[in-house]
């Protein structure tokens, strides 16, 4: 059912992934404690989203209500519109790391994600035999402005974009194989 993957799409991600922390360098250099973004972004109410999934999850709490907000009555998470898929893996290194530093990770990953999905989808499209266009259409996708808008602005899950790439490339291998031409 699952191909293979061909080991360059490994080194295309990490080409990416250095992209990354090149174009929001300095950062690197204190993961575990600065966000990502502008000083008034959005990444500090990620960041205590991700601090209340944690801290639910270690206690037994309800990760949908948050009581510590909307006092004395609480709050829903489901009014917040924050949910846990849209901060993993975040939350879950945030187990394991500082929030910050989860968080900076996490938005790393996701942009390197989005140029290598380009990527893959243009692959799949040109049918060339050098990866040059491909690698180009993955970066321009990857920084793209809109994406240093949301990345300015702390919005975590508008940086995921990823998946459409990966939608239209599984849309036209589904198209083929309905036709019956791969």
């Amino acid at each position: 059912m699952f191909k293979r993957i061909p080991a360059h799409h490994l080194l295309v991600f990490l080409l990416y992934l250095l992209v990354a922390i090149g174009m929001t360098y300095p950062v690197i250099t204190s993961l575990s404690t600065q966000f990502l973004g502008g000083d008034t972004s959005d990444a500090y109410e990620m960041a205590r989203h991700v601090w209340w999934f944690k801290t639910a999850i270690q206690n037994g709490n309800d990760i949908f209500w948050q009581s510590n907000l909307g006092y004395p009555d609480g709050f829903s998470g489901v009014t917040l519109w924050a949910n846990p898929l849209q901060f993993f893996p975040m939350w879950l290194f945030a187990f394991i790391m500082p929030i910050a530093m989860a968080y900076n990770i996490t938005i790393l990953i996701t942009m390197a994600l989005n140029g290598w999905a380009m990527y893959a989808l243009a692959r799949h499209c040109f049918q060339h035999s050098h990866h040059t266009p491909a690698l180009v259409a993955g970066l321009i996708y990857m920084i793209f402005p809109v994406f240093q808008g949301h990345l300015f602005d702390g919005h975590a899950g508008l940086m995921v974009q990823w998946t459409v790439p990966l939608l239209i490339y599984a849309l036209f291998d589904y198209t083929k194989k309905v036709r019956g031409v791969g």
